[in-house]
């Protein structure tokens, strides 16, 4: 299930920003209702556009997964 949605959601942020930047911010704004901080954004960047094993689409999936299951996203304040 989570899969699914995560690829659901990265697909939804490929769509909606051209740019990472853009793509990070309304990742957080959607997920976790939020803007994302100076750290946050910049650890983001690193894993979204720095050197990996992985192709860009599955780097995607994976930000959006590890957002969906943070421990902000699952239990409210």
């Amino acid at each position: 299930f989570v899969l699914k949605q995560a690829k659901a959601f990265a697909e939804r942020l490929r769509q909606s920003a051209s740019q990472v930047s853009g793509l990070i911010d309304n990742a957080y704004r959607w997920c976790l209702f939020r803007e994302p901080t100076e750290e946050e954004m910049e650890l983001s960047r690193e894993f979204l556009i720095g050197v990996s094993e992985f192709p860009e689409e599955e780097r995607l999936q994976q930000f959006a997964q590890a957002l969906l299951i943070s421990n902000e996203a699952l239990y409210i304040d």
